[in-house]
């Protein structure tokens, strides 16, 4: 009968069927279960290398870019902490001494004035991928003066006394005058210029004293 033989067919088809689930299931589940486990490790290190991630960076150089004849007066922090944010691998080849935050404060007149640290007035090389996300701390207080510039002579600063007997005569100085530049503040309250110290103990004679 066609109806019985179908039926047949049927119920073949489905213990085929029940054959190839059986054996995919529970045959070998071990080394699936590996399998499965390793496919699993390598899609887990491709995506957290590709996802974004952060790296603080400490004791990052501070230089600062001053508007044309302005100078700073004071001693304002030269270090700062930056938090940086992009490719996993990029961050692993950024290392804190190799790193420079210049900070944009030419539109600050002459005063007492706060730099403001964001990371759109900090220019810095940083990998392709790399980011700024945030600065530590976000402001340093500063002061800015014109700069001037003036020539004083200079003066020769001595250590110590010539053997008894003997007394210093006749000091030539080279150059005799020179030009200092800076702080109006600074410069203003300097007099006189100074070589190193020129040490006269033992010298009986003539001598000359390079200077650097």
């Amino acid at each position: 009968m066609p109806f019985r033989e179908e039926d047949k067919n049927i119920a073949n088809a489905r213990r085929v069927a029940q054959q190839w689930l059986h054996a995919f299931f529970l045959e070998d589940w071990l080394l699936k279960l590996l399998a499965l486990a390793i496919a699993f490790g390598l899609w887990y290190g491709v995506t957290s290398q590709r996802s974004p991630a952060t790296s603080r960076m400490r004791g990052v150089q501070l230089d600062f870019l001053l508007a044309e004849g302005l100078e700073i007066s004071n001693e304002p922090r030269d270090e700062i902490e930056v938090t940086l944010r992009g490719d996993r691998q990029a961050l692993e080849q950024v290392a804190a001494r190799n790193l420079v935050a210049r900070v944009d404060i030419t539109g600050l007149k002459a005063g007492e004035r706060v730099a403001r640290i964001t990371p759109q007035s900090v220019a810095m090389e940083l990998p392709d991928g790399v980011q700024i996300e945030k600065l530590e701390p976000n402001t340093v207080p500063v002061r800015l003066e014109r700069s001037v510039e003036r020539v004083l002579d200079v003066e020769a600063r001595f250590e110590g006394n010539v053997p008894d007997g003997y007394e210093l005569r006749n000091v030539q100085i080279t150059p005799s005058a020179v030009r200092v530049r800076g702080p109006q503040s600074h410069v203003e309250a300097i007099q006189k210029a100074h070589t190193e110290s020129i040490p006269l103990e033992g010298q009986t004679g003539n001598f000359t004293v390079p200077q650097t």
